[in-house]
């Protein structure tokens, strides 16, 4: 690429001429605007530089063949352009997935990586639907109905708010041929491999609100990479930085500037992990139960009835003593969770050596559940987090993964089918008898969240001259929320009264 079309901008630092560089990678479809509300911030302690992807924003794509090594070269230039040798880097969404691979072959360049709503892995068929119902909203050429679509799904801000108009601007710019190569490069990649091997501090984030990438998705790769940080943005969805700078950049300055942080990490083998790129992807749905054996697979059972099973073998007794079932759940959305973060999470009230005391007697418990079974726990503590180091079958993260199907179809019949088939699920059920503030609150966040695309399924039937069942449907959401609810069949929409935690 001619170094002189590539468009980059630097923010130089507001407190210090000799802070040290910060570099900036967007993700697909957008441009270095984007960042925005998070450079005014970050640049009070650091000199920061972005710059736009080739076919993005400003930057020209001169029709090359798009490759990791040529995104990678690009970002070299970047490195000379500005003079600096080494710097941190922030990548968000496909920005992370670069800064991996740029990493791998130039660890010396890199001082620390943050990567914002960046996955190691999803699963190929989800994947290519997704790259299908974006072409839908391709018509003539023009990107105006995939920005208006991208724009709502991506951040939590009304849709008026100039933020939200330049993701919307930032899409209609792009080249958009470029845009869906760029797509089809990271599925046809593995991450993982990268991922594992980074031996530098890592920071992953990702948004509380996230219906694209779910937070449990950036805190099961966490887990692949040696000593990485995990850290859910709260009110935030999948452009965490634009929806919650302040906190983002919190917890930026927290990790940057630990003491801890000023090493190397030191990539170690673990023999209790038991995991491979195969095992993680079969988290998210059970066609990947045919790619890799059981050996570690931990398969539990939440909607309707609690069940756990390791490695083919069913643990029955015990889960009710000594806080164990809370614990799990809590892991199995949360596992590479700090101590103090599970503490504050299952024992709100009480005082932190109680609470550690608690904690400690629970994963005691639990060993001792798995060992009666004779196999290893896959729950692994050290002295700051504990980590559930196995892969993942559970009917609620998989049911999880469909309602984030079902909100991104935009065809009416397959929306219509994906909600039917949700509903399919005992979802009164969903997270019954825990009752910590954390699975209210996610309970309360999955039933709103459906409620919004039952309305489709309520058209298609009084469509379809069914109003039995239209009324079928809207009794069981109006039951499901009791009096908070009111359920309209004839105008076809639900009333939210109130929202709360009961």
């Amino acid at each position: 690429m001619d170094i002189f079309k590539l468009f980059y901008q630097i923010d130089r630092c507001t407190s210090n001429p000799h802070a040290e560089a910060l570099i900036l990678l967007h993700g697909l479809g957008l441009n270095t605007q984007i960042w925005d509300p998070l450079v005014i911030l970050l640049s009070e302690r650091y000199h920061v530089i972005r710059y736009d992807l080739r076919g993005h924003g400003q930057s020209f794509h001169n029709g090359s063949e798009l490759t990791w090594e040529l995104l990678c070269a690009d970002l070299d230039s970047l490195f000379n352009l500005c003079g600096i040798a080494e710097a941190h880097v922030i990548g968000y969404g496909f920005g992370g997935s670069l800064a991996v691979r740029y990493g791998a072959s130039r660890t010396e360049r890199i001082k620390t990586y943050t990567l914002m709503s960046t996955i190691g892995f999803y699963p190929p068929e989800v994947m290519a639907r997704s790259i299908q119902l974006r072409r839908g909203y391709v018509r003539n050429g023009t990107a105006n109905e995939l920005a208006e679509q991208m724009a709502s799904l991506i951040t939590s801000l009304p849709p008026d708010r100039e933020e939200v108009g330049r993701i919307r601007e930032a899409y209609m710019q792009c080249d958009i041929d470029v845009y869906f190569k760029g797509i089809e490069l990271f599925a046809a990649s593995n991450p993982l491999d990268e991922m594992s091997g980074i031996n530098k501090p890592c920071l992953v984030m990702a948004g509380e609100k996230d219906t694209i990438y779910p937070s449990y998705m950036s805190e099961i790769t966490a887990q692949f990479i040696p000593n990485a940080i995990s850290v859910i943005v709260p009110d935030a969805a999948n452009m965490l930085f634009m929806d919650n700078p302040v906190y983002t950049v919190q917890k930026i300055f927290t990790f940057l500037t630990d003491s801890k942080m000023g090493r190397e990490t030191v990539v170690a083998s673990n023999p209790q992990l038991g995991m491979t790129g195969s095992d993680a992807i079969k988290m998210f749905g059970k066609a990947y139960q045919k790619a890799s054996s059981l050996e570690a697979l931990l398969q539990v059972k939440l909607i309707g009835t609690f069940q756990v099973s390791f490695k083919g073998i069913e643990i029955h007794n015990g889960w009710q003593q000594r806080n164990a079932k809370r614990l799990l759940v809590y892991l199995l959305f949360h596992p590479h969770a700090a101590r103090e973060q599970i503490c504050d999470a299952l024992w709100p009230l009480v005082d932190t050596s109680k609470a550690s005391n608690l904690l400690r007697v629970s994963l005691s418990h639990m060993k001792a559940l798995f060992e009666a079974a004779g196999v290893v726990s896959p729950i692994v503590a050290d002295r700051t987090h504990v980590k559930l180091n196995a892969a993942v079958e559970c009917d609620v993260l998989e049911w999880i993964r469909m309602l984030g199907e079902a909100r991104m179809e935009k065809h009416p019949s397959r929306k219509v089918m994906l909600v039917k088939e949700l509903l399919a699920y005992p979802i009164e059920e969903l997270l019954a008898g825990l009752y910590d503030n954390w699975a209210l609150h996610e309970r309360s966040r999955l039933e709103y969240m459906l409620l919004e695309l039952v309305e489709s399924l309520v058209e298609s039937y009084k469509n379809d001259g069914d109003h039995l069942a239209a009324n079928q449907v809207t009794r069981r959401l109006s039951n499901m929320f009791g009096e908070e609810m009111s359920v309209d069949v004839d105008s076809n929409r639900f009333n939210q009264r109130e929202v709360r935690v009961h």
